[in-house]
């Protein structure tokens, strides 16, 4: 329990550095008759036809609706503080399955809300079920994903793409056929690695070393539905290796007993431990 309230104040802290404090933007959805119409605290955006994202404005966090001729797949639940199914619902009635990138709550904490309304099944990289169930006890509902992974919704293949470092689990996803790269918070220009749960900066820097050299032209972070370009990708790997405690500000995380460090470089912001 120490634990959770101690993550739930470094997401605090998470949230006010990329959002300040949350602006509402109200959106009606009509999922119940126009008489009884609810707001809920969700926006979503289309990006591409076959991609929406959806704007969790509570929790400031954001998830990806992918849509294929035959299936569904929501990538990420956002904090699920709101009615997020009848977003879903709003996009598509198709089935829909979930992929979460990671353990943590404000991006899996939805996850039982969309398996209870929707029926769908949700998928998380066994390495982390321990973080997961920190935070929700059970983990009755998960499936175990496999890097590699491959999930065909008609006319759209999405595979699962090893992105440890923010969490030894974490995973993104890539649209093969439109070279779209999905990293929830793997890769982010405001990157978390110092967690007790996170890896090293080597291993993120590896990880990234990695994921560049696949077929991607775009990403998309969790945290903004900005389209990113490959040469960006790059940019974070470059500022990874330029960050060292010498050139870094420490930084103490409440809850946290390891050191952590702060290095700023080309509006990029990693906090790693040493």
């Amino acid at each position: 329990m120490k634990r959770v309230i101690n993550h739930l104040l470094i997401f605090m802290v998470i949230f006010i550095v990329y959002g300040g404090i949350f602006t509402l933007k109200k959106i009606a959805f009509n999922t119940q008759p126009a008489e009884e119409k609810i707001i809920y605290y969700y926006s979503i955006e289309e990006i591409y036809p076959w991609l929406y994202s959806i704007y969790d404005d509570l929790n400031n966090v954001y998830c990806y609706l992918l849509e294929g001729d035959k299936r569904a797949l929501l990538f990420d639940t956002t904090l699920g503080s709101s009615n997020l199914h009848g977003a879903v619902r709003q996009i598509t009635n198709k089935p829909v399955d979930v992929i979460l990138g990671h353990g943590h709550m404000e991006q899996a904490g939805g996850a039982s809300q969309i398996r209870a309304y929707l029926r769908s099944d949700v998928w998380l990289h066994k390495d982390d079920y321990d973080l997961y169930q920190h935070f929700f006890k059970s983990i009755r509902i998960l499936r175990k994903l496999s890097v590699g992974q491959i999930f065909n919704l008609g006319n759209l293949d999405i595979e699962v793409i090893g992105m440890e470092g923010h969490t030894a689990g974490s995973i993104g996803i890539l649209v093969q056929d439109k070279h779209v790269l999905l990293t929830s918070d793997s890769a982010s220009p405001h990157m978390w690695l110092s967690f007790e749960e996170s890896l090293s900066l080597n291993q993120y820097i590896a990880m990234l070393e990695h994921t560049i050299l696949l077929d991607f032209d775009t990403f998309f972070t969790g945290r903004d539905n900005t389209p990113l370009p490959r040469s960006y990708f790059q940019r974070l790997i470059d500022v990874a290796k330029n960050a060292s405690v010498e050139e870094s500000q420490s930084y103490r995380q409440r809850g946290v007993s390891t050191d952590a460090f702060h290095y700023q470089e080309d509006g990029i912001n990693i906090y790693f431990k040493y």
